[in-house]
């Protein structure tokens, strides 16, 4: 009852045999996805402890300090930077905008924001354009 998918490969050397933990570990595209961000002009502090899935968008001139883990469908506007300990699941974040020590997941940034350190922003929340959250920012829930 699943779909399948035939993929075309250029080189055998695209493929790696995955059988156990250690396996898999290596195969893992996170050196391969942050070589493609740096060689476009992304700057990462510390490559070996930042997290970026292969389905994120980044702008020009972004620096991601270490600790940082961008997943999902997150989109990161030009100049922003983020971390040091970011983490950021299907958001959007405008340009220069400033996160440090925070999570959120879909949640929307607006430019020139200023967010944290140890900011929590849930599903749905939106922080206008040129916000500054302040440390330890949370949005009540009311429900």
């Amino acid at each position: 009852g699943h779909t399948c998918e035939v993929a075309v490969v250029d080189s055998a050397k695209d493929l790696t045999p995955v059988g156990n933990r250690l396996q898999l570990a290596e195969a893992e595209l996170r050196r391969r996805t942050n070589r493609y961000w740096l060689a476009r002009g992304v700057t990462m502090v510390d490559p070996e402890r930042t997290y970026i899935d292969a389905t994120v968008r980044l702008g020009t001139d972004v620096t991601i300090f270490p600790g940082t883990i961008l997943q999902g469908s997150t989109v990161i506007g030009e100049g922003c930077e983020l971390g040091p300990d970011v983490r950021l699941d299907r958001c959007n974040v405008g340009a220069n905008t400033h996160i440090e020590k925070a999570t959120a997941t879909l949640a929307s940034i607006g430019d020139d924001c200023v967010v944290g350190p140890f900011a929590v922003l849930n599903p749905g929340d939106d922080l206008p354009p040129g916000s500054e959250t302040g440390p330890f920012y949370a949005v009540a829930n009311t429900a």
